[in-house]
């Protein structure tokens, strides 16, 4: 698990995005596996009418003292699915933030599909069917996401060789 990933979730119901940030181990091995496990184990109906009645708080500290008992976003999903958790932050600002929003994880309960992102929402990694995740997902997000950064790194080269030779 890494520790140092920030990244965020969020679930999109009735055309309404909620973004709730996570603030480590937001990589694919952790975050992505256990979004997939929670996705694949829930009641997606009970887990729409607790979406629904998500409501956004006024300020970041009382978000933090609300879930302060919470270990991670693991359990914030388990809490949300609970109706434990009923406010959020909305972070929808942080996923544009390629720089500190690692990955992103999409939920869209409208139309049943998971999209997960790299840099915010810049990078596609994947998409997928939640009725529908196949076994495979997470070795096929790993090499999708290898073959990014190894082009990511070339682009880099590539304008460092040209500035270099101007």
């Amino acid at each position: 698990m890494n520790m140092s990933t920030r990244g965020a979730f969020s679930f999109i119901y009735k055309n309404e995005i909620k973004v709730i940030r996570s603030f480590y181990s937001s990589d694919i091995k952790y975050l992505g596996k256990e979004i997939v496990d929670f996705l694949q184990n829930t009641n997606i109906k009970n887990l729409k009418s607790k979406i629904f009645k998500l409501k956004p708080m006024e300020s970041e500290n009382s978000y933090l003292n609300e879930i302060k008992f919470w270990e991670d976003s693991v359990q914030v999903l388990k809490g949300i699915e609970l109706g434990v958790i009923v406010n959020y932050i909305d972070s929808k600002e942080f996923i544009k933030d390629s720089l500190f929003c690692e990955y992103y994880y999409e939920i869209d309960l409208d139309k049943g599909l998971l999209t997960i992102f790299k840099k915010g929402d810049k990078i596609l990694i994947n998409k997928y069917e939640i009725s529908k995740i196949p076994e495979q997902w997470m070795k096929d997000c790993l090499l999708i996401e290898q073959q990014i950064e190894k082009k990511i790194t070339e682009e880099i080269i590539g304008e460092y060789n040209e500035k270099k030779t101007k």
